[in-house]
């Protein structure tokens, strides 16, 4: 008997299986790197070059999150990946500019329609490799915010996901961390989280 997946709802049959053959490599191919995790029936696909994103997370076949459509694998389009981390702030900063202790920050714009400054910058960094079994996995990001960086936000951290899918005889849990340590010198305001995305019939 496969174990079933915390949190899965039964699946609406229409249209709900995920679309997961660019996931696999070729030779040749320019999909985005991808690391697959997996425990018995569950599987979860991270894209650490594309801001530490999930690209799929499935159980029995199905998809639990939106799956990442290829051409966006191809092109590294961090917004149409299933999930992507928001840190060191989620949500908008008004005007891309940053109050902060009487002085004033200008930020990175990451959507040109968008006048704000929206969900940090660790969705779109590149983040390095520290720890990887068959199911588990922990990234880092190590934010300097110097030069041209210190637009994406002035204040330099290090910021570390983990991955872990669980499984027994019944249940199948996918297990996330996201943390961020201060490594300069002024303290500084934060938020993080995740921005998930399911799909829907209709």
């Amino acid at each position: 008997m496969s174990p079933r997946c915390v949190g899965a709802r039964p699946p609406r049959r229409r249209n709900r299986k995920a679309r997961i053959s660019g996931l696999q490599l070729a030779p040749g191919s320019s999909v985005t790197e991808t690391i697959e995790l997996s425990a018995d029936s569950a599987r979860v696909v991270v894209a650490p070059a594309v801001g530490g994103s999930i690209a799929a997370f499935q159980c029995d076949g199905e998809a639990i999150l939106r799956p990442t459509p290829e051409r966006a694998l191809a092109e590294g389009a961090v917004r149409s990946f299933a999930c992507f981390p928001l840190i060191p702030f989620s949500n908008r900063i008004a005007d891309a500019t940053l109050h902060w202790t009487g002085r004033e920050y200008g930020l990175t714009r990451y959507i040109d329609a968008e006048p704000h400054a929206i969900h940090g910058n660790g969705w779109q960094r590149t983040w390095s490799v520290t720890r990887h079994e068959p199911s588990r996995l922990a990234i880092e990001l190590e934010h300097d915010a110097s030069g041209a960086r210190a637009r994406e936000w002035p204040f330099p951290y290090r910021a570390r996901q983990r991955f872990a899918l669980v499984a027994d005889a019944l249940v199948a849990t996918l297990q996330l961390g996201l943390d961020i340590e201060n490594t300069g010198g002024d303290a500084f305001p934060f938020g993080l989280g995740w921005h998930p995305y399911f799909g829907r019939d209709g």
